[in-house]
């Protein structure tokens, strides 16, 4: 279910009580010396070998859950983008990559809502919006992870501008996700707690305790 939850932007939810880093291998050109006394010249050295070492250098894999997290933040950057003006839009592809099942409908249903009352969901002025994933738990191909989300996004009218909610919410979430082949989308999202303003979760030092 998805309902307004302040924040501007209608987090969704289910009710409780309901760039991976690359690695840089440096290369440097070797100068082969020649003189002009001798008369015998000297052969550059193949690249052949050099470029089959660093064809064996790869970006090293992220942990799982880093990986799980970062699919938590994908979520939220879906549905940002699917509601965002000039309309929004149920059927973004983007949301069927971040989200499954119950999660992918709630979400579906929220933007088609957004879209029929001529509402989209802009970024608020103080950015102040941010994702923060404190705990992530994996057992095979399901996984939950906690979430902390300081909502700020402005929902307006798009054809006037009027502005219809622009309240800044804080929300702590659990996430349960599942393995679909090799990548990992949000089935549901539980809004267990929330404050006004930037508080609560978003208070705390480093990664929040969960």
């Amino acid at each position: 279910m998805i309902a307004g939850c302040g924040g501007g932007s209608d987090t969704p939810k289910v009710d409780a009580a309901a760039g991976t880093p690359t690695s840089s291998v440096p290369t440097s050109r070797a100068s082969v010396p020649t003189t002009s006394v001798s008369t015998t010249t000297t052969k550059a050295p193949t690249t052949t070998a050099a470029s089959n070492a660093m064809a064996t250098v790869t970006a090293p894999t992220p942990p799982a859950q880093q990986v799980v997290a970062t699919r938590v933040r994908a979520f939220f950057a879906a549905r940002d983008a699917a509601n965002a003006a000039p309309a929004a839009n149920p059927d973004a592809p983007q949301l069927a990559d971040a989200a499954s099942g119950t999660a992918l409908q709630d979400l579906r249903d929220e933007t088609t809502r957004r879209r029929d009352a001529g509402q989209a969901i802009r970024n608020g002025q103080q950015n102040l919006a941010a994702i923060r994933v404190g705990f992530v738990s994996i057992n095979g191909t399901t996984a939950t992870a906690a979430a902390c989300s300081v909502d700020d996004g402005v929902i307006f009218e798009v054809a006037s501008g009027r502005v219809v909610n622009d309240a800044v919410m804080t929300h702590n979430y659990r996430i349960d996700l599942e393995l679909t082949g090799d990548v990992w989308r949000v089935s549901q999202i539980v809004r267990i707690q929330q404050w006004n303003g930037r508080a609560g979760c978003a208070s705390s030092p480093g990664d929040f305790p969960y």
